[in-house]
């Protein structure tokens, strides 16, 4: 195996590299907590809104999404239908109606993990699905200093 010779300027700029490690290490950590924090504030400054103190108080698909989500969490696929105007699923498997099972399969697995879905749970999942995101890009990425 041939060994490969690095020169001066290489050495020096990677000892500068892993001098700034842990900085990068706290900037990376601030990046993704930074969804969270944006979202947070928002939520409590601007539009003056307790996220554990909302409900939907009327049908919506807010509201539909959410049953979904807790039903598939408590029952699986035995949870019974969720159906607009009493049309059930082309797909026999579904009782999801129109949309499909994707939404309810996606969080209802995280209701599972949960113990239960509350209302909330689901602007903390999208949060933490995005920081996550995040994550995978920056070690994808790996950003570099310009």
């Amino acid at each position: 195996m041939k060994s490969i010779e690095v020169d001066r300027s290489t050495k020096h700029y990677l000892s500068r590299i892993n001098q700034y490690a842990p900085l990068r290490f706290l900037l990376g950590i601030m990046v993704l907590a930074l969804p969270t924090l944006i979202v947070y504030w928002q939520l409590s400054s601007h539009l003056h809104i307790n996220l554990k103190a909302q409900a939907t108080e009327f049908p919506s698909d807010q509201l539909t999404h959410f049953l979904q989500v807790r039903a598939f969490g408590r029952a699986g696929f035995d949870s019974g239908y969720f159906v607009i105007q009493q049309n059930t699923a082309p797909a026999a498997f579904s009782p999801y109606g129109p949309h499909g099972p994707v939404y309810a399969l996606t969080y209802g697995i995280f209701a599972r993990l949960l113990g239960d879905w509350l209302p909330y749970y689901s602007t903390i999942t999208n949060v933490t699905l995005y920081s996550l995101g995040l994550l995978v890009f920056m070690a994808i990425v790996r950003p570099q200093a310009l």
